[in-house]
């Protein structure tokens, strides 16, 4: 990504001025060390920025965000004065910081009171991430530097056995491709042109012998890692390394935590649904606007028995892969198409023995996880009673949210009720083996701003539903409010509401052609380059690359799927969705080794929940270490804290009933308002 605060070659008088202002900011800031016998340093990170303009801060503050890390961020332009001791500690052995990143490491010349920082980090032990700089000595780099690339070119940088170190999650085995971004070229300064004491430590290189990270280890108790290309937050190279990167900068300690995610969600299973095949006119001949997806004049299209088969076992194929062995799909089902009625199931006979789909739902149900959908997915819940004993006074007749909900539980599992009102209706029991009652996927995400239908929702047993993250400004629908947090419902505090992301694999696909030929009316109309020319394998790459980036984000909220992408649709055993997260798994392992995790709808809700108490509670933690003793964490949750209680998940912190995610110890420790917790960093 292109900065606007430097594109060219720097300027060597430039250079040698800031290098003597520099020499003397370090020459100070020795003078200024004090000695500790036991120090405190708070578990935060403080971000150095420029008016917050550079492409790298988003970048910066996505990952901070989406782990939970607190942070601070000293703005160039709002401190004018820049660094003061008091910001740093409490003149004493008390540091206020773990960690420091400068979105772009040439501050250290321009920043009032380096030297303040320089000593801070000195006495503290405490690292500095540049996470974009030009190659210079003071960053362990040879100057004049080699070259550049600019953002229309590329470089690919394999990890260098310390990078490996660094970056253990990552498949080190595949180089980083580094695209869409200003990379300069340099090399690491040779041992005998360093510093007494100093080493510098190469991250990556590429196949000219150019050092793009390395650690730049200064001997006199600094650190500083440096990259030398750009970044932004959708840029894959920085999807890959930035979680390393904090880790780096924490020393592997720090609050918050992270997860890959891949949690898809199936809707309207066991009923048919629209397909929209090619030749369908993208505009409709009476009302002159764009075809419907549920066209009446759409043929319809229901899966069937043969597959599921295929289904369960790509599935299983999927989860034969250490990565990938808890991934697992959650169907959202519509009861009434269980029934053996054709006005559901499409079929030309009537009746459940009629139904191999129903028939021999035992073959496939417990391979998943199964959430209600509703019973018969009205259009919509806004307006629907809570029930109708005697009878319901609608002219035309609406269903109830007791027929929605109960039913629909009766069906899962032979709890809940059979309120549906058709005895030609066969309604019994399928005894889902993997089915929660609280969870609930509404017909188009309706009914959340009625101001009825969720309290009813409630009284019902629903305790968590999904939201639209594609929906923009509307209360109780849309994207998340902050990372990994969803949205308490305004009418029904005890209903809790899960985003979900949507996407280009149409509820009303049946494979690819009917896919194409929708994907070319939406983006013809009006034109939107280039997606206007997509073909199939465009967009299967278009789509399955979004979902990488979703998961390597560490982003929870899961993605978005119709009964129609479930079908062989070759007789190979291959599927729009099953397509999707071939291609998914195949790019993430290529960057990745985490295990991916599959929540369902109730424990995504759960770990939203958590996070956003977390949030509020304004939790802080600090390390002590003292001469001859271990390393202890001090978690405090404030007194004036919104919340009574809060889980705060630390990282490296090997604490009881901690969890082991990809080698680290994740531990999650109950702390209430005005409550300070002591726990030893084993």
């Amino acid at each position: 990504m292109k900065q606007s605060f430097r594109l060219g070659v720097i300027s060597t008088e430039i250079l040698v001025a800031s290098l003597m202002l520099f020499s003397a900011a370090i020459q100070t800031a020795q003078a200024q060390i004090i000695a500790c016998s036991t120090t405190t340093i708070d578990m935060k990170l403080l971000v150095v920025s420029n008016g917050k303009t550079e492409a790298d801060f988003p970048a910066i503050k996505q990952i901070l965000d989406y782990l939970g890390t607190p942070y601070d961020v000293l703005d160039m332009t709002v401190n004018t004065a820049g660094i003061t001791s008091s910001m740093l500690s409490d003149g004493s052995c008390h540091g206020y910081y773990q960690g420091v990143i400068f979105a772009y490491g040439a501050y250290i010349y321009t920043l009032p009171g380096m030297s303040t920082l320089v000593s801070y980090e000195q006495t503290f032990g405490v690292r500095q991430l540049n996470w974009y700089m030009y190659p210079n000595n003071d960053f362990g780099f040879n100057y004049p530097y080699n070259g550049t690339i600019n953002s229309a070119g590329a470089d690919t940088a394999s990890f260098t056995p310390a990078g490996t170190t660094v970056f253990w999650y990552a498949n080190t085995a595949t180089p980083v491709t580094i695209s869409n971004a200003y990379v300069f070229l340099g090399t690491p300064r040779s041992a005998s042109a360093l510093p007494s004491g100093a080493s510098v430590t190469p991250l990556l290189a590429d196949a000219s012998g150019n050092v793009l990270s390395l650690i730049y280890t200064l001997g006199d108790g600094r650190q500083y890692l440096t990259q030398t290309f750009d970044s932004s937050p959708y840029l894959m190279h920085d999807l890959v390394l930035a979680y390393g990167l904090i880790n780096w900068v924490t020393k592997g300690i720090f609050l918050g935590e992270y997860h890959v995610y891949a949690a898809a969600q199936v809707d309207d299973f066991f009923i048919n649904g629209s397909e929209w095949i090619p030749g369908t006119s993208c505009t409709n001949p009476i009302t002159h606007d764009r075809t419907p997806p549920d066209a009446t004049s759409l043929p319809f299209f229901r899966i069937n028995s043969a597959d599921m088969t295929s289904l369960v076992a790509w599935q299983n194929k999927v989860q034969s892969d250490s990565l990938l062995a808890n991934f697992k799909l959650t169907l959202a089902f519509n009861g009434v198409g269980t029934t053996g009625n054709t006005d559901w199931t499409g079929l030309p006979t009537p009746g459940v023995a009629n139904d191999d789909l129903t028939r021999n739902v035992q073959n496939y149900q417990q391979h998943f996880h199964w959430i209600s959908h509703t019973y018969d997915h009205p259009n919509t819940l806004n307006g629907l009673h809570k029930s109708d004993p005697g009878g319901d006074p609608d002219t035309p007749q609406v269903d109830s949210i007791d027929l929605e909900i109960l039913t629909n539980q009766y069906v899962a599992t032979g709890a809940g009720q059979n309120l549906d009102p058709d005895p030609s209706d066969s309604v019994s029991p399928l005894h889902l083996t993997d089915f929660n009652p609280a969870n609930l996927v509404t017909p188009g995400v309706t009914g959340l701003n009625d101001t009825l239908v969720p309290s009813y929702l409630v009284q019902d047993g629903i305790r968590y539903v999904v939201t639209d993250t594609s929906v923009i400004g509307q209360a109780n629908n849309g994207p998340n409010p902050s990372p990994n947090v969803g949205t308490v419902n305004s009418y029904a505090p005890s209903l809790y509401e899960v985003p979900r992301h949507p996407n280009d694999i149409f509820f009303n696909a049946v494979n690819w052609a009917d896919d194409q030929a929708e994907f070319s009316c939406i983006y013809n109309n009006p034109v939107q380059p280039p997606y206007n020319t997509f073909t199939a394998p465009q967009i299967l790459d278009y789509v399955s690359s979004g979902f990488v980036t979703h998961m390597l984000i560490g982003d929870m909220d899961p993605e978005m799927f119709h009964q129609n992408n479930l079908h062989d649709y070759d007789g190979q055993g291959h599927a729009l969705l099953s397509d999707t997260y071939d291609q998914t798994f195949a790019k993430y392992e290529r960057l990745y080794n985490l295990p991916v995790v599959s929540p369902t709808l109730d424990q995504l809700g759960q770990h939203m929940q958590n996070r956003n108490a977390y949030n509020l509670s304004t939790a802080t933690a600090s390390l002590t270490s003292a001469s001859g003793s271990n390393l202890t964490i001090s978690i405090t949750v404030p007194a004036a804290a919104s919340v009574p209680s809060a889980i705060i998940p630390i990282t490296g912190l090997n604490g009881v009933g901690a969890e082991t995610y990809g080698g680290q110890h994740i531990s999650h420790v109950q702390v209430s308002r005005g409550q300070t917790i002591v726990l030893p960093v084993l």
